[in-house]
This record gives structure tokens, C-alpha cells and sequence, in this order.
């Protein structure tokens, strides 16, 4: 692949592997501010060549590099730790609303009686996606809620796409309305 360059030092007495692939993510941004092209930016090998990079002496170039090992290491054992109490922190309302909401196996309070959600609700369906899939998305016109905008407890416009008004029409019994409560079923944000 011509986006893929090597970089193989001259003499392993001159310059340590671990060191130079440390000294390179930190040129990471400066590489990518002057790397062009329009679809994937891609810097030239005589650009990379010429790029300036700090040398100690070998001994010094490995304990700057047993350092930073040792320092991305407890950085990704914290970002591991961060992912861990951030998912355990998304259980909590949850966790919370069971224990205010009884099960089909609790008795229920006074007053309280268990009824079908079809019951109670007017309309009970799931959407649809327009024929044609994510050719028929516009830049403007109806937006169209997919999924991928239904978070937990909240809405996001990221990503939110539009459709044409025919298409709309087409597709008017899926219409969210006011105070409509959207719930994904599927797939891996299922519940959200």
C-alpha cells in the first residue's frame, strides 16, 4: 500500500525501534497538518524524510522509550478503568428503576393493576426505512430519525438525515409526534 511507510533504521547501534515509533505518534499531528490529498491525506516519502527528529545517545533513547512504555501503559489501564465505571455508572438508572418499579412477580400497591401496554397506548409500532436506504437521505428536507439518534433518556441531531416530502408521505404512519416515547428494539442499542 503506497500509504504505508516503512521505517527501518540504518544501524540498531544508532537508533531504537521503540524509541522512533514514541518519537513518530508524537509527530503524529504535525505529520497530518502536512499530509494533503482530498479523499485520505497521505504525506510524500520525501517529506517524511526530511521530517527533524530529536536523537540521544542509544542508551538514552531506550530509557526514554522504557518511560513512555511504562506511562502509556498506566494511561491505558486508566482510560480501561474510566470505561469500567462509566459503564457502571450507565447500569445505575436502571438498576434504580427496577427496584421503583415492581415485577410481574411483585404485588402491587394498592390502586395499581397491571394492564397490557396495547391497552393503554394508542399506537404501538416500529418505524421504517425508506426503499432505497441511505441514497434516498437529502441534506434538507424531513428529517428522519434512525436509531442511531435515540439515546438513553435523550435525542441526538448528530447523524440525524433528511428525506424528501414524498418520501415523508410515503411513510406518514411512522411519523413521530409530540410526547411520542421512542425506544430502540434491535440490535446492539436495544432498550436505548
Amino acid at each position: 500500500n503506497q500509504d504505508l511507510k516503512a521505517l527501518v533504521p540504518i544501524s540498531v547501534g544508532t537508533l531504537s525501534t521503540e524509541y522512533l515509533f514514541s518519537v513518530m505518534k508524537g509527530h503524529g499531528p504535525l505529520i497530518e497538518s502536512i499530509g494533503v490529498g482530498s479523499t485520505v491525506k497521505g504525506i510524500r516519502l520525501e517529506q517524511l524524510k526530511e521530517l527533524p527528529i530529536p536523537l540521544p545517545p542509544l542508551e538514552e533513547q531506550k530509557r526514554i522509550a522504557g518511560i513512555l512504555n511504562e506511562q502509556m501503559a498506566a494511561v491505558e489501564e486508566a482510560k480501561k478503568a474510566a470505561q469500567e465505571r462509566l459503564e457502571a455508572m450507565k447500569a445505575l438508572p436502571a438498576a434504580y428503576l427496577r427496584e421503583v418499579f415492581p415485577s410481574s412477580e411483585d404485588e402491587l400497591p394498592e390502586g395499581w393493576k397491571w394492564v397490557k401496554l396495547g391497552d393503554v397506548c394508542e399506537k404501538v409500532g416500529s418505524g421504517s426505512t425508506p426503499r432505497g436506504g441511505q441514497s434516498v437521505y437529502k441534506a434538507s428536507g424531513t428529517p428522519f430519525i434512525r436509531s442511531q439518534n435515540v439515546l438513553m433518556n435523550s435525542f441526538t441531531s448528530e447523524g440525524l438525515v433528511h428525506i424528501t416530502e414524498a418520501t415523508h408521505t410515503a411513510m406518514s404512519n411512522t411519523t413521530v409526534q409530540s410526547e411520542d416515547v421512542l425506544l430502540n428494539i434491535t440490535g446492539a442499542s436495544i432498550g436505548r
